[in-house]
């Protein structure tokens, strides 16, 4: 299932193509998660909570490859290229957002303790900031 949240403005080609991408982008993730549901832990990040699976740099990979083919100028920050913390985090913000108007966040698998057992309870989370603009966020599940 995909989830939109925040209407696309009518008339707003640009966005409407961001729309379309993501949820390209969000299947693609899915069906890799659905066919690896149970994947092995291969390393914890900040925490013994915070899991890492073969699976995580997969499915953002695949987004990432969506949003640079069809939007090369656009900043793409994902869960598995930002280093634990805040600090990191914020500083990885900082540096996207002074370089692009349009800002992709992603956690390519949000719930991996979940898909680690098998737990049907995991989505992969695009959220596309614009400048000026609110935010847009897509769940697919």
């Amino acid at each position: 299932e995909i989830k939109f949240i925040a209407p696309v403005p009518a008339g707003d080609e640009t966005a409407a193509k961001v729309l379309k991408v993501a949820e390209a982008a969000a299947r693609e993730a899915a069906d890799l998660i659905k066919a690896k549901t149970g994947a092995s832990v291969i390393k914890t990040k900040a925490s013994n909570k915070d899991l890492l699976t073969e699976i995580d740099p997969m499915c953002q990979s695949t987004i990432e490859r969506h949003v640079q083919e069809a939007f090369p100028e656009h900043q793409f920050l994902g869960e598995e290229s930002v280093a634990p913390g805040i600090a990191a985090s914020e500083a990885a913000l900082s540096r996207a957002l002074g370089a692009s108007d349009w800002v992709w966040i992603v956690d390519p698998i949000d719930g991996t303790t979940n898909f680690v057992h098998a737990i049907p309870f995991s989505v992969v989370s695009i959220g596309v900031a614009h400048k000026g603009a609110g935010p847009s966020i897509l769940l697919c599940s």
